[in-house]
């Protein structure tokens, strides 16, 4: 067990794959947990709002997972994989670029979070995919 775990940690493409996948889930953990405080607290919105968002979110997921699947026909999962980890990094500094503006509109924030999430779904099958291809 230990060679393997050894071999595991050797393996670049398994261990950029995982490191995006995890890094990725804890940003999304951290997305989930942080957003009702967000809307609730900081914006005084209603938690009906917050649902919509999460709704919105998991149906972006949902989609981008499908779309995936239909891409990887035609491209590869490691271009997939990229085209993803672009698309959460330009969320990502949205999220950034809103949270350094102060207090902007909410809707700037949700657009910003829905293009990260949206990304993860045709993210993490592809990146699982290449992980475990070696």
């Amino acid at each position: 067990m230990r060679a393997d775990s050894r071999r595991l940690l050797r393996d670049r493409q398994c261990l950029g794959n995982a490191l995006a996948i995890g890094l990725s889930n804890a940003a999304l953990i951290t997305y989930i947990s942080a957003l009702p405080f967000i809307v609730e607290d900081a914006y005084g919105r209603s938690p009906q709002l917050f649902s919509l968002a999460f709704a919105i979110n998991a149906l972006g997921l949902t989609t981008m997972s499908q779309v995936g699947a239909r891409l990887v026909r035609r491209h590869s999962p490691a271009t997939l994989v990229h085209a993803a980890l672009a698309a959460q990094f330009a969320g990502g500094i949205g999220v950034l670029a809103i949270a350094v503006a102060g207090h902007p509109p909410l809707v700037g924030l949700l657009v910003a979070r829905l293009v990260f999430v949206s990304a993860l779904g045709m993210m993490r099958p592809n990146a699982a995919a290449l992980a475990l291809a070696g």
